[in-house]
């Protein structure tokens, strides 16, 4: 077992880098490689999809006379020899996942969907000087992981429970089988492949598998240091934090966990990289329900069956059998709770989630401030209170460019906001001031707020410094002409009409 491997090389790092470490990886294997399981049955690799810490998928199609035919509707694992990891999944999936085994199940239990994967075929390839074991599986689309970090780190409590319910179904079978996971988790859940599958949801992964009745009797609770902490720390047990074999209640506190953060988007451990830290916590928090909900959701509100759900698996016994449609029950009543359908629908809400930081604080006060007016007077001042001084220079300036005064290149864009707040910043006659006021003002409900900005007069508008530049050259233009029509002057007209010329 790979986990004994583990314990007699001595290593005491988390599992994941256990196996990292201890685990050959294979070579990569050219595309179009044909491989023949034990059967005789051949199939075609297409390109890599994945990689793991002891091996890498493929994808896959049958290799019939000679060709590749149709579509990759599979995937392959595949591992070098020696590593042990798809070898204990191969032994789950020979024994405990043959298709007539699976639907046989799914009938007799009046279900339309398994979570499941079926085994489909599995043997040996050689390439070059590596020997390999391979396994053959129903290719499956996106993980759970990557589509809770799509969410914003929270999905609903529709989408949560309808998954949780899938997953009860799953565990309920491989537990009927003498399994348990023991590593329940986003990346080891699988949406099925097409539209078809949408809505299905697959538990995949049996790394970790175990049969926790080996022998037709429960194992018993036996603590082991140098198995402690196995498992995905964020949500392993507190069994496996103790080194005891996985039953069938550490399943369910797997699920539990993966419950809770899927809902609030977070746990109280996370970012804690110790493990006895993180066994400290779940000690702490899952011998005080209340308190552990409340650390996590804060002031949100959640189902009162998740905290029935979560006291349901503290008072479970190491040995004792869950009670499955009871734990099914509070789901659908959770679901129902929420003001939704318990129609099996999976719906990803990537733009309503709650997440805080699925908001952003840049853009969110624009878009208010572009489709609410008074908003948008409000907050006019805060735009001209660094700009005074500059208008105060153009005192000088006649009444009939009282407009430009209050409008250079920045006032053009802020249109009437702008000018309502400078009228009361330069110094000017009071009939003056309250002429422009009564001018500019428009009713608060009026669409033409925003619009009126650009109407035409506003843009013919022109810093007030333009127009002194224009009148000066005016002025030395009409002096020039005056000089070149004077009596003395008038030879100077003839080369000024050859050079128009």
């Amino acid at each position: 077992m790979p986990r004994a491997a583990n314990s007699a090389a001595g290593a005491k790092p988390a599992p994941k880098k256990r196996r990292a470490n201890a685990y050959k990886m294979p070579d990569p294997l050219p595309l179009g490689e044909v491989l023949t399981d034990i059967r005789k049955k051949q199939w075609s690799l297409g390109q890599s999809v994945g990689k793991g810490g002891f091996g890498e998928i493929y994808l896959a199609k049958e290799h019939k006379d000679g060709a590749s035919k149709g579509e990759y509707s599979y995937v392959i694992k595949i591992e070098p020899h020696e590593n042990g990891p798809l070898f204990c999944e191969l032994h789950f999936y020979q024994r405990a996942a043959k298709p007539e085994t699976i639907d046989g199940w799914k009938r007799k239990h009046k279900l339309a969907h398994l979570g499941v994967p079926k085994y489909i075929a599995s043997g040996q390839h050689e390439h070059g000087s590596t020997k390999y074991r391979f396994l053959v599986m129903e290719r499956f689309g996106e993980d759970l992981f990557h589509k809770l970090k799509a969410c914003h780190h929270q999905f609903s409590p529709k989408l949560t429970y309808t998954i949780a319910i899938q997953i009860v179904d799953a565990l309920e079978y491989l537990h009927s089988y003498g399994y348990v996971h023991a590593d329940i988790k986003g990346a080891n859940l699988l949406l099925g492949y097409g539209t078809k599958a949408k809505d299905q949801v697959f538990l995949v992964d049996f790394g970790l598998a175990s049969r926790y009745m080996p022998d037709g009797s429960h194992r018993k609770y036996d603590p082991n240091p140098k198995k402690a902490h196995d498992g995905t720390l964020e949500y392993t047990s507190r069994d496996a934090h103790h080194g005891v074999s996985p039953s069938r209640r550490a399943d369910f506190e797997i699920l539990g966990y993966n419950l809770v953060h899927w809902l609030s988007g977070k746990l109280p451990w996370n970012g804690v990289s110790k493990e006895v830290e993180v066994q400290s916590q779940k000690e702490k928090h899952m011998s005080n329900i209340d308190s552990f909900l409340s650390t996590c959701f804060g002031k949100e509100k959640f189902a009162a069956e998740l905290k029935e759900y979560l006291k349901y698996v503290e008072k479970l016994k190491y040995d004792e059998s869950p009670n499955y449609s009871k734990v099914k029950d509070l789901f659908k009543k959770a679901i129902v709770a929420s003001g939704s359908k318990n129609d099996g629908k999976l719906v990803f809400d990537t733009v309503s989630a709650k997440s805080p930081s699925k908001r952003s604080p840049s853009k969110s006060p624009a878009k208010r401030a572009s489709s609410t007016p008074r908003g948008a007077a409000k907050t006019a001042p805060k735009k001209v209170a660094s700009k005074p001084a500059k208008r105060k220079s153009n005192s000088d300036i006649d009444d009939d460019n009282d407009t430009d005064d209050a409008g250079d290149a920045g006032a053009k864009k802020r249109g009437r906001k702008v000018a309502s707040s400078s009228g009361t910043e330069t110094p000017s006659p009071r009939k003056r001031a309250v002429a422009n006021d009564m001018e500019k003002k428009v009713p608060k409900n009026s669409p033409k707020v925003v619009t009126k900005p650009k109407q035409p007069t506003k843009r013919k508008a022109a810093p007030t410094k333009q127009l002194a530049t224009k009148k000066r050259k005016r002025k030395v233009e009409s002096t020039s002409i005056a000089t070149q029509t004077s009596p003395g002057l008038k030879g100077l007209k003839k080369p000024r009409k050859k050079a128009g010329d």
